[in-house]
């Protein structure tokens, strides 16, 4: 991974201060543009295990996943009003 001259916070972090603010998070994007496909594929598995939500690899998978994801919040957010 490159360097960066600043702390990068882990995800699980990241996703607990978005629930602070009373957001959830659905699912994690991937920009894997340095990664060959399998360990894109290896990360998405491993992070999906450990954050219990979609990992979405949108440069080799697309997005219908997370639309998907977007459509059913929809449906159910029409449902309520």
């Amino acid at each position: 991974m490159e360097y960066y001259p600043a702390y990068m916070p882990e995800i699980k972090d990241e996703i607990a201060l978005i629930k602070t603010y009373g957001a959830p998070t659905v699912a994690l994007t991937v920009n894997t543009a340095k990664m060959t496909e399998q360990e894109a594929h290896e990360y998405a598995t491993q992070k999906e295990k450990e954050l219990g939500i979609p990992v979405i690899l949108p440069l080799e998978d697309g997005v219908d996943r997370l639309v998907a994801i977007f459509k059913d919040m929809i449906d159910k957010s029409i449902a309520q009003v």
